[in-house]
């Protein structure tokens, strides 16, 4: 794979997914303010029985340079997931949710390079099918997690399911404690395992709405990360990447429902920096890039 599409598939598979994804390891949630006027716990009210269907697209542009020289902005194709979710089992503070991928793919994009569709589908091929399970308490916090690919899925398919893990853990937000009220305010340090790379995330939550089950929040999001070994789709068995550096920050808006598995819409926004050293047939090449991305789901 040439270098530029190795590093846009670095930004993707290592990068993108993580705005989403969900600890692994329980979150450290912290109350900042509670709010004012009326308050009450947010706590999740899932019912046996009940079904939602998740779609969620994320629109991506690229800027790098290749060891120091700037190469010109890559568009990227968007991505679409589809995903449906039942609750099977309801204990008193606990619940099941099972889960099937129904679709992930590339679609067109206007002002994607030729090539660079059909390259991100390739990587996707295969998932479709994806089943899995998880628990989570009243409180968005999940565990228990497992994932079963596709029967027919290829060994780099099954190879990207056990990769995606932590961003299927939960797509439900960890709420506080505490009783809060409008204005409530709390965060939530996490770190995120991407295809085994640490990433140090803190999101900040705040209530600007409540109205029966139906919460809106605000989110602003800070993503740092140490330099490690990190692993690419595509890098030859005689070639290693090493990550030098990686700050991000975003905001958006979520829409929950606690009557659902998972928030029924939001809009975010990331921009993440970062700078990757990929080493193939003795040549050390350094890949700085910029990620912004756009993510949408209802």
């Amino acid at each position: 794979m040439p270098l530029r599409l190795l590093a846009a598939a670095a930004a993707v598979c290592l990068i993108a997914p993580s705005a989403l994804a969900a600890p692994p390891r329980a979150p450290k949630l912290t109350l900042i303010n509670a709010g004012t006027g009326a308050k009450a716990p947010l706590r999740l009210a899932l019912k046996k029985g009940t079904t939602q269907r998740i779609s969620m697209t994320m629109l991506m542009d690229l800027k790098m340079s290749m060891s120091g020289a700037d190469m010109p902005s890559m568009k990227m194709p968007a991505t679409k997931m589809v995903m449906d979710k039942k609750v099977t089992e309801v204990s008193a503070d606990k619940a099941t949710i099972a889960m099937e991928l129904t679709s992930m793919s590339a679609v067109d994009t206007p002002g994607v390079a030729p090539g660079m569709r059909d390259g991100m589908q390739a990587m996707l091929k295969g998932l479709a099918g994806l089943t899995g399970s998880y628990v989570t308490d009243a409180r968005g916090v999940s565990s228990a997690m497992t994932l079963r690919p596709p029967a027919k899925a290829s060994p780099a398919a099954q190879k990207l399911v056990s990769d995606m893990k932590s961003n299927f853990e939960t797509l439900t937000v960890p709420l506080p404690v505490e009783a809060v009220g409008a204005g409530a305010k709390w965060s939530v340090e996490q770190l995120v395992d991407r295809n085994g790379m640490e990433i140090a995330q803190l999101v900040t939550y705040e209530v600007k709405q409540v109205d029966g089950p139906k919460v809106v929040l605000t989110q602003t999001v800070t993503q740092t990360a140490k330099p490690q070994q990190v692993e690419l789709p595509g890098l030859g068995p005689d070639a290693s990447a090493r990550l030098l550096s990686l700050s991000g920050e975003g905001r958006g808006t979520i829409t929950l429902d606690l009557t659902k598995p998972s928030p029924v819409a939001g809009d975010s926004k990331l921009q993440t920096s970062f700078k990757i050293a990929i080493e193939a047939m003795g040549k050390e090449t350094i890949a700085d890039m910029r990620l912004d991305m756009n993510i949408v789901t209802e």
